[in-house]
C-alpha cells in the first residue's frame, strides 16, 4: 500500500495515470457508510453534514465517525461480502490500462482493509496501487491516519496525488462519485463520474466536461481512446 510520504514512487517512463475512487465507484454502495449505518453507536450523519458544510475536515469527519464503531474486522468483511455489490468491469478496465502501459491507482478515504479485501476478490490487488488512509486499532475502534499533503495548493490527499502525477508529466484520468472526489477530479485531464451521484452534480455546476457511467464496461472504449492519444 502506497502512502504520500513515498511521493517519488511514480515511474517517469509512463505517460498515463488512472486514479479511481473506491467507495461508491468500484463498489455500488459506500462500504464506510454501510458499516456506520449498521454499527455506529451515535449520529454519524451529523458529522457528515458538518463535513459537507465545510465545518470539519474529511479526516476529522472519518475519525469521529469511526470512533462510534466497535466491530471485529473479519466479521465486518463477512457482512460486506454478503451485502456489497461491485460495478461490472473494473478488472477489465485495469487490464485495459495495463495493456496500454498506464498506471492504475485506487485512491480512497475508505478503510484500507476493506479496499484490500475487495481488490483481492476482483483479482487486481497486484495490478493496482492503493493510496488511502491507514487504519489502526484505537482502543477497539478504528483509527485513521491520512497521507500528508506534499504538493503546494493541494486541499486533500486525493488532489495531492493528482498533482504528484502531473508533476511527473502524466496525463491523469479520474473516476469518482462523491464530494471528496471533486477537487481531484476537477484538476484531472479526463473525468469520469458515476451517473446521478454528487460528483456529477458538482461537475455540472462548474460546467466541466466529463463522462458519465454506471458500469465500467461501458466506458472502456473511451479509456482506450484516451490511452492511445485519440481523445483530447
Amino acid at each position: 500500500m502506497l502512502f504520500a510520504s513515498q511521493g517519488d514512487h511514480l515511474p517517469a517512463s509512463k505517460r498515463n495515470a488512472v486514479l479511481c475512487d473506491f467507495d461508491g465507484t468500484i463498489t455500488v454502495q459506500d462500504t464506510a457508510e454501510w458499516i456506520l449505518d449498521k454499527h455506529a453507536a451515535g449520529d454519524w450523519r451529523a458529522l457528515d453534514d458538518c463535513y459537507v458544510q465545510g465545518k470539519i475536515s474529511l479526516l476529522e469527519c472519518m475519525r469521529d465517525q469511526f470512533a462510534l464503531v466497535k466491530a471485529d474486522r473479519p466479521i465486518l468483511l463477512k457482512e460486506l461480502d454478503h451485502d456489497i455489490a461491485l460495478r461490472k468491469g473494473f478488472a477489465e478496465l485495469v487490464d485495459t490500462c495495463i495493456e496500454n502501459e498506464a498506471d492504475v491507482f485506487v485512491v480512497s478515504a475508505g478503510l484500507d482493509f476493506v479496499i484490500d479485501h475487495f481488490l483481492k476478490r476482483l483479482g487486481v490487488d497486484e495490478k493496482v496501487s492503493v493510496y488511502s488512509a491507514r487504519t489502526f486499532d484505537d482502543d477497539g475502534h478504528i483509527g485513521f491516519e491520512f497521507p500528508p499533503l506534499i504538493m503546494p495548493g493541494a486541499k486533500t490527499f486525493k488532489d495531492d496525488l493528482v498533482l504528484q502525477c502531473r508533476r511527473k508529466g502524466f496525463q491523469v484520468t479520474y473516476f469518482g462519485d462523491g464530494m471528496p472526489d471533486t477537487e481531484a477530479c476537477v484538476i484531472s485531464d479526463h473525468r469520469f463520474a458515476v451517473r446521478n451521484r454528487r460528483l456529477e452534480t458538482e461537475l455540472k455546476k462548474r460546467r466541466l466536461a466529463y463522462h458519465s457511467f454506471e458500469q465500467f464496461l461501458e466506458v472502456i472504449p473511451i479509456m482506450e481512446s484516451i490511452l492511445n492519444g485519440n481523445l483530447e
